[in-house]
């Protein structure tokens, strides 16, 4: 049987890499041109798939740099059956 391993205190904050960074930096400047909208029309916008873009969504909300405000969906085109947030950008500053 293998020892349990337990953590206390905090974790240490996660550090993006460049990619991430210039990811995020894409997906605000299309919800900030854009306005509201899901994960799947900003992957769309970026020509890119809607997790990654997804994935840096749920980054800038921790930042506070935006929000969900909504609900849409379902897009079965694109194999979601269920709802998918709308997302908007804070305001800059």
């Amino acid at each position: 049987m293998l020892p349990t391993l337990r953590v206390t205190g905090e974790y240490p904050p996660l550090v993006p890499d460049a990619r991430a960074i210039e990811l995020e930096q894409r997906v605000l400047a299309a919800l900030r041109e854009r306005g509201p909208s899901s994960s799947i029309e900003l992957g769309r916008a970026l020509g890119m798939d809607r997790y990654p873009v997804r994935m840096a969504l749920h980054r800038l909300e921790r930042r506070g740099e935006v929000r969900t405000v909504g609900m849409t969906g379902p897009y079965r085109a694109w194999g979601v059956e269920g709802p998918v947030p709308i997302w908007e950008a804070m305001p800059a500053g």
